[in-house]
């Protein structure tokens, strides 16, 4: 829900997840059919709901909607998604409410210091206006909604900074958090990789089987299809057209920014319209082309459209390519997700396909589809439905995949087998170097590092793996058999020399601010849920869904709010 800036001086992914370790946990960090309305008329007037007792009208709701879908549109959302989105926003409506009640403001100055201070809005480190502006059309978001939108997430992130006023860290804890990131570690570790350690094994046919009946499902097939389809090739076309000057200069004028670029100094260069007219013409050529193949495509598929006011039948496809001296083909099979052969169209093809119904007089073929350089219709074919294939079809194909497996399986015994040699030996007063030595191991040794540095830097191998196992050892135990990249490693500690007290103090306001960010993240989720029903939601919508069930007409997912424009 809220634009937050993190703390940048956590700049690494690592550093990231070890102080969410350290502090012991991790971050977290509609309208329905007219009628129905009128038949159930909840709420009086079409209110979506109510909070505290007040009517929320629908194009309250539905901009609520908008800004907690972060000023998207375009969303195809599943039932449960949609239940949860419809929770957030109303949470979001009984949030601004409370803030409201409360006496929290935000004044038209800090939205615009917000706006002046947001890198995607700066030309040479200040704010330019007519870069803000342009952004917000090229993403068909209104100036007054994105301010709109700006103020309610200043708001509500004023409420969680009342929240986090609530909170108090005691100084000595975030010491001891702190002091876990600045001391220093030197520490051995041993690294085990598949192709070092295991050798060939053998698979028998009842591996096989065994593999095969425990992994059925992913073995089965998607459905496939293949159509007719009639193809308009474009080059038929483009010979014929002839681009004046005029329209290319005209569309050079229109669509300037695409033919700019922007020198050392930061100015906007145009590139001449001699070195770009001859692209320009082409395109205009090629779009012309397209348009013309489209035109023929489109004529063809009106006759194989039934009479909708007479007895007339739609003329087959063959007798349509017939009619228009064109060629019917049929396609190969292919899933909804693979490429066509001989096909130059993108995935909108197997869309299209995929939704075609072979009992259908008007929905068996399509209307014009656009490739690259051809226009196609297509009509439905054959089907071959999924199934899972009979293991003597496929028992060939998955011997490399078992015998993965097996080989993995027979790694992870060898390293479990390794470490518990290793510990007997280091309890009975042996070096880890040694004992490795006799087992064929190498012993790396680290440098001394501590955990803040070791993590933003590139000097310790196996980091990401390594310093967050380092952070759970106690004393110097041998640590668990852990995973890395190209196999496990199994790590010691050798010396701890514990952070002198300017480290800490230094550290100390970084950890105190993550701790109060991350409890306070945890109760605004808990006070958000609280507060709604505290407010007294009569949700009336879902309530009528709850009662009618789904309706085939509700468009709330694809909604747009109403602008303030």
């Amino acid at each position: 829900m809220l634009i937050t800036k993190f703390n940048k001086m956590i700049k690494s992914k690592i550093l990231l997840i070890l102080l969410a370790f350290i502090i012991v946990l991790a971050f977290v960090a509609v309208p329905v059919a007219t009628q129905l309305m009128k038949n159930k008329n909840p709420g009086g007037g079409g209110a979506e709901g109510e909070l505290n007792g007040d009517d929320i009208s629908k194009g309250e709701f539905l901009r609520a909607r908008y800004y907690e879908l972060r000023l998207r549109r375009d969303t195809s959302l599943t039932p449960e998604e949609d239940a949860y989105l419809r929770n957030r926003v109303w949470m979001r409506l009984a949030a601004l409410k409370q803030a409201k009640a409360i006496g929290i403001t935000v004044a038209n100055d800090e939205i615009a210091a917000y706006l002046q201070r947001d890198q995607a809005f700066l030309v040479a480190g200040n704010f330019n206006s007519d870069k803000y502006r342009d952004i917000l059309m090229r993403m068909r978001i209104a100036e007054s909604d994105y301010e709109d939108y700006m103020r309610q997430e200043l708001l509500l992130r004023k409420l969680i900074d009342v929240l986090a006023s609530t909170f108090w860290v005691p100084h000595n804890e975030a010491s001891d958090r702190a002091g876990s990131l600045m001391d220093y570690f030197i520490a051995e570790y041993i690294h085990m990789s598949l192709s070092n350690t295991v050798t060939k094994v053998k698979v028998s046919d009842a591996d096989i089987k065994e593999y095969y009946e425990t992994n059925k499902e992913y073995f089965k097939t998607e459905k496939k299809i293949n159509v007719r389809y009639i193809q308009f090739p474009v080059d038929e076309h483009i010979d014929a057209i002839e681009i004046t000057s005029e329209a290319v200069e005209d569309y050079y004028a229109f669509n300037i920014d695409d033919y700019t670029t922007t020198d050392t100094n930061n100015v906007s260069v145009p590139t001449p319209l001699k070195e770009v007219k001859d692209g320009i013409a082409h395109q205009l050529k090629l779009k012309k082309a397209l348009n013309d193949a489209a035109v023929k495509a489109s004529d063809l598929v009106s006759a194989m459209v039934p009479g909708r006011y007479s007895d007339r039948k739609g003329a087959s496809m063959e007798q349509a390519a017939q009619t228009f001296k064109m060629k019917v083909q049929t396609s190969e099979f292919f899933a909804a997700s693979e490429s066509v052969q001989g096909i130059d169209a993108d995935l909108m093809f197997n869309r299209i396909a995929f939704s075609l119904d072979p009992d259908d007089d008007e929905g068996y073929f399509s209307d014009a589809i656009f490739g690259e350089s051809n226009i196609y219709v297509i009509a439905t074919q054959d089907t071959i439905e999924p199934a899972i294939p009979e293991f003597d079809e496929i028992k060939n194909r998955i011997i490399p995949a078992v015998k993965q497996e097996l080989e993995i399986k027979k790694f992870y015994e060898k390293a479990a087998s390794t470490r518990d040699t290793l510990i007997k030996g280091l309890d009975d007063g042996k070096k880890l170097k040694d004992l490795a030595k006799r087992m064929k191991l190498k012993v790396e040794t680290t440098k001394p590092f501590n955990v803040y540095e070791g993590s933003i830097s590139n000097d310790i191998a196996y980091a990401d793996t390594l310093i967050p196992t380092v952070m759970k050892l106690n004393g110097d135990e041998l640590s668990d058999v852990v995973d890395t990249e190209d196999g496990i490693l199994l790590v010691r500690i050798v010396e701890r020399t514990p952070a002198d007290a300017l480290s800490i103090m230094a550290m100390k306001p970084q950890v105190l601010a993550m701790i109060e960010r991350y409890r306070t993240s945890l109760v605004y989720d808990d006070w958000l849920n609280a507060n709604l029903a505290s407010a007294g939601l009569v949700d009336h919508i879902a309530r009528l869904r709850e009662e009618l069930g789904p309706l085939d007409d509700d468009k709330e997912n694809d909604a747009e709010p109403e602008t303030q424009n």
